[in-house]
């Protein structure tokens, strides 16, 4: 794994632990912190995904509409593996969160 591998992996991880522990600290039941967790994580990481990736393309593109469509499918295509790592990284940490707080 490369250095900016294992620093991507990394800021996955810290979205992923971050939303969740917002999520568990706001929510009555562990479910919708769950729910919540794994949302926040996803939204998160598709946004930066897809701004990235719109800055990347913006330049090459003749029109809005092809740099627009273009982030959109690099951002379904990569988000995909990165909201696995994201996503079940905040649902940990929405679960560790909100079991450490005891019954409510």
């Amino acid at each position: 794994m490369s250095p900016n591998e294992a620093a991507i992996f990394a800021v996955l991880i810290l979205i992923g632990i971050a939303s969740g522990f917002v999520s568990a600290s706001r929510s009555r039941s562990l479910f919708s912190g769950l729910v919540a967790a794994l949302f926040v994580a996803i939204l998160v990481t598709g946004s930066i995904v897809f701004l990235i990736a719109f800055f990347e393309v913006s330049p090459r593109s003749e029109s809005l509409a092809d740099s627009v469509g273009s982030a959109l499918g690099i951002t379904v295509l990569y988000g995909i593996g990165s909201s696995l790592v994201s996503g079940l990284s905040a649902l940990l940490s929405c679960w560790v969160t909100f079991k450490s707080r005891g019954p409510v």
